[in-house]
């Protein structure tokens, strides 16, 4: 453990607001609008259109924790761990920090589930979380953008590793706007693919996609298996 006690080490265990800020700065353009430079809270402030202060604060708290260092004259930097956080930086992780205001409420429902086993989003939404995106369209969109982005951000590591046919048919269940498909027959001229999703989900062109299908439905309804299909299940 790096030297560090178990008591410290658990303590950061139980940490709830490094990760929320890290998030909501990634989500803010925080993150971003310091790339590789030193520039001062003040100047990122208004470059994002956030509050100077809070920014400050934001900045220093995630200081302490190793994300940014300070350059003098009021001024900061990202550190290694923090450019983690920028796009395009090779090995980065930026697409997994996403800020999803409305999964906190859930949360904040979980005991709920720990009780019973029943899903915690209805608890406060009065929904499932899948009815409650087709019924706010705002919401749906920034799920799938941070979906896309996450999903990006795994595949470059995973994608290589994996052990794809030439030809054939890979079915993604669940498979949202498609990016997995979309890299995946980028890699196999030869394979075609299905995309199973939601009607809302899958719906609307998709430019280019000729070997691509998109039948819509549940996929708690079961899907057909085939010898020929290789089934790629997403959360997508």
């Amino acid at each position: 453990m790096d030297g560090q006690s178990p008591a410290s080490r658990a303590a950061q265990l139980i940490d709830y607001w490094t990760p929320l800020l890290i998030r909501m700065s990634v989500d803010a353009g925080i993150i971003e609008a310091f790339g590789r430079e030193e520039r001062s809270p003040l100047d990122v402030a208004a470059a994002t259109s956030t509050n100077p202060d809070a920014v400050a604060r934001v900045v220093r708290a995630l200081a302490s924790r190793g994300v940014f260092a300070e350059a003098g004259d009021g001024l900061f930097r990202l550190t290694v761990v923090g450019r983690c956080f920028l796009e395009g930086e090779r090995g980065g992780i930026v697409g997994l920090a996403t800020f999803k205001g409305y999964e906190i409420h859930a949360w904040a429902e979980a005991p709920h589930t720990l009780r019973t086993g029943g899903p915690a989003f209805p608890e406060h939404f009065g929904q499932g979380f899948w009815e409650w995106l087709v019924d706010h369209p705002s919401f749906a969109a920034h799920f799938n953008s941070t979906m896309r982005r996450r999903t990006s951000s795994l595949l470059d590591v995973a994608l290589p590793l994996m052990d794809w046919p030439d030809e054939g048919t890979v079915v993604d269940i669940g498979g949202g706007n498609g990016v997995l498909m979309e890299r995946l027959l980028e890699r196999r001229a030869g394979s075609r693919g299905v995309i199973f999703d939601l009607p809302h989900v899958v719906e609307g062109p998709r430019d280019g996609w000729a070997r691509v299908s998109s039948p819509t439905g549940s996929s708690s309804s079961g899907v057909t298996s085939s010898r020929r299909c290789l089934q790629a299940t997403t959360s997508m």
